[in-house]
């Protein structure tokens, strides 16, 4: 008797609740942040910051991995092919090798840059090299403006 009564029960109407501000708040931002990265996702296409949109990433890296990272994945990284395509250098031709464009891709393969550390996350070893390029290029003499 008493499940028949408790099944009847659920098919009656239910009185509405009323709902706190920190329970639609709850409610609110994650649908908030989907409708923005969707609009972000479609504005970037294309774009060399692309990869950043909608994607998380750990906040207790080093300092130094971080800005590795960032500059990396939006190609102001202070390579040949940036500095050629804001016109400071010749040629996206490596500095260091002297073959290959160097970008991002082209230090995974650099005969110049040391590649025996071993690192169990590849960012960590995105930077290594990414500092490495950047200190032996700083090393070089200074050759056109200035």
């Amino acid at each position: 008797m008493a499940d028949r009564l408790a099944k009847q029960g659920t098919a009656l109407p239910q009185p509405k609740q009323p709902t706190t501000l920190h329970s639609a708040k709850s409610q609110i931002k994650p649908a908030d942040e989907r409708w923005n990265c969707q609009r972000l996702l479609r504005l970037s296409l294309g774009k060399n910051w692309e990869s950043l949109v909608c994607t998380t990433y750990d906040h207790n890296l080093p300092r130094a991995v971080s800005v590795a990272a960032f500059r990396l994945r939006t190609r102001h990284d202070y390579l040949a092919a940036h500095l050629h395509r804001t016109n400071v250098l010749p040629s996206t031709k490596c500095q260091l090798c002297g073959f290959g464009t160097m970008n991002a891709e082209h230090l995974r393969t650099c005969s110049a840059l040391d590649h025996s550390k071993n690192y169990q996350n590849s960012i960590f070893k995105e930077a290594h090299l990414y500092w490495s390029a950047h200190h032996l290029m700083a090393q070089q003499p200074r050759m056109g403006v200035g």
